[in-house]
């Protein structure tokens, strides 16, 4: 596992990187979101 990650951040320049994961955050909020824990700082439920 620690080897793909260093071969992702290795291949592909940082700012692609921080591009990439603007549109996958809306995603995984998406997949994570439930009504177990409450994040205390924004107030979103995982």
């Amino acid at each position: 596992m620690k080897s793909i990650f260093k071969t992702i951040l290795n291949v592909f320049p940082r700012p692609m990187l921080i591009r990439m994961s603007c549109l996958v955050k809306p995603l995984t909020m998406w997949a994570l979101k439930g009504d177990r824990y409450t994040d205390p700082l924004d107030g979103r439920s995982f």
